[in-house]
């Protein structure tokens, strides 16, 4: 369904069902924190939080960008290299 939408609708709306949706339900957000207090025991709890919402958005969008290669291919290909 997804892959209906406009390549620029459809990244962003991919991760935040992941990170939103997915991620909870599955316990991935649970999971990523629970690493980040074996790695980082002294990290802020905001910036756990943060960072427990944003590793499944990501997963979300690089999900939707493998299934979106001809797409991915032409973004990448207008981006400049640095």
């Amino acid at each position: 369904v997804l892959l209906r939408l406009p390549y620029a609708w459809r990244v962003p709306l991919c991760g935040w069902m992941f990170s939103r949706i997915i991620a909870p339900l599955a316990g991935y957000r649970r999971r990523v924190m629970k690493n980040l207090r074996l790695v980082l025991p002294d990290l802020p709890a905001a910036e756990v939080r943060r960072i427990s919402r944003a590793v499944p958005d990501n997963v979300g969008r690089t999900m939707i960008e493998i299934y979106s290669g001809p797409e991915f291919i032409a973004r990448a290909a207008r981006q400049p290299l640095t």
